[in-house]
């Protein structure tokens, strides 16, 4: 079986730790247990990380917003290590700039995420609540001209 990969955005990662905003905890962290199952039952899933999501996760710890042991013990339960944080390559940035060009309400680091995830033939999964990103017609249209397909949405299912 082909290798699995399932990105997660920054927002499920900040919600997982938020205490004050019940309903998106709730709703991350019932996602991020069925990606810990899903591990557990089949090891060809993996758990990809970007750096932009983690310079991004960095800024919520700097402000006080999550513990870093509370942090370090979800990236081991997500069987995330250094190998499983891509970098933007060349390919990654001149489609994250093709995208912000299609569609200028895509952020930069959103639109790096996204290429992120389309330049990588294994991703099957971008785990996010962002509503600019579930159902886009830029990026499915993206997905298309590359032949890729992979589910974004803010609950996680095989």
């Amino acid at each position: 079986m082909p290798s699995q990969n399932v990105y997660i955005d920054t927002d499920i990662l900040m919600f997982y730790f938020d205490k004050k905003k019940v309903d998106e905890r709730r709703v991350a962290r019932s996602s991020i247990e069925k990606v810990v199952r899903s591990l557990r039952e089949n090891s060809e899933i993996k758990v990809k990380i970007c750096q932009v999501v983690l310079g991004e996760l960095m800024l919520h710890f700097c402000k006080g917003k999550c513990e870093f042991d509370e942090m370090k013990k979800l990236f081991e339960r997500l069987n995330v290590g250094s190998s499983d944080m891509p970098s933007a390559s060349s390919k990654v940035l001149k489609c994250a700039n093709e995208i912000m060009e299609s569609q200028h309400r895509i952020k930069p680091n959103d639109a790096l995420i996204v290429a992120q995830v389309l330049k990588d033939s294994s991703a099957t999964w971008l785990l996010t609540t962002d509503e600019k990103l579930i159902g886009n017609r830029v990026i499915e249209e993206k997905m298309q001209a590359l032949g890729h397909r992979f589910n974004i949405d803010s609950s996680f299912h095989r």
